[in-house]
C-alpha cells in the first residue's frame, strides 16, 4: 500500500503532526495535535484510530497538519515518496494534503456538471489557497477570498474584500446575485 507507508514514514519522520484521514463523511484522526483539534467543530464524524486500523477504501484526502516550519519540511520530505495516483500539496500554511487522484474540488465540480448538464458559464467556485487552482479555473466565474495568496488572484474573476473567516462566501454570493440582476 503505497500511500500507507508514506503516511507512515511521513509520521516516523515527523512525530508532532497531525494526520488525519477523511473516508466519505467520516474523520479517522490518526494523531491529534492542536491543529487537528481545530477540526473536530467542523466534522459531523469523527472516530480515533491506529493507522493499521485506518480503513483502506474510498479515501478522499488526508491532512497534515502542524506549525508552517514543520509543514515546509514535510513537502520537501514528501518529494522523495512514490505515492502513485496521488500527491502532496499544500492547502494552508498549517496543513499539507495527500490528494487522491481524481478527488479534488475542480474534477469535482466538473463531474457534477457533466453530470446535471450545466454549463461551465453557470459554474462558481471559490476558494482560498492554492489547492483550489483547479476548482477556480473549473468555474465560469470563480473567486477567491481577500486573504488568499496575492500570486493566485489574476486566476479569479471576483477577489472579495472579507477574509475567509470574515464573510467572504456571503460577499461572493450577493456579487453573484448582483450580477444576474
Amino acid at each position: 500500500d503505497g500511500i500507507f507507508d508514506a503516511i507512515k514514514r511521513v509520521m516516523d519522520k515527523f512525530p508532532t503532526v497531525g494526520v488525519e484521514l477523511f473516508q466519505n463523511l467520516d474523520d479517522y484522526i490518526l494523531r491529534e495535535n492542536d491543529y487537528t483539534v481545530f477540526h473536530y467543530k467542523h466534522e459531523p464524524k469523527r472516530f480515533w484510530c491506529d493507522i493499521d486500523d485506518a480503513p483502506r477504501e474510498e479515501i478522499c484526502k488526508l491532512i497534515f497538519s502542524d506549525n508552517p516550519s514543520v509543514i515546509d519540511k514535510l513537502l520537501e520530505f514528501s518529494k522523495d515518496l512514490v505515492c502513485d495516483g496521488s500527491k502532496f500539496i499544500r492547502t494552508d500554511p498549517k496543513y499539507a494534503e495527500l490528494q487522491i487522484d481524481g478527488t479534488g474540488k475542480g474534477e469535482a465540480l466538473v463531474e457534477l456538471a457533466k453530470m446535471y448538464d450545466i454549463p461551465k458559464s453557470q459554474l462558481c467556485g471559490i476558494g482560498n489557497y492554492y489547492n483550489d487552482e483547479p476548482l477556480i479555473t473549473a468555474s465560469g466565474i470563480g473567486a477567491l477570498v481577500g486573504d488568499a495568496p496575492d500570486d493566485m488572484k489574476h486566476l479569479a474573476d471576483y477577489v472579495t474584500k472579507a477574509s475567509c473567516d470574515d464573510g467572504a462566501l456571503a460577499e461572493f454570493i450577493y456579487y453573484l446575485e448582483s450580477k444576474m440582476g
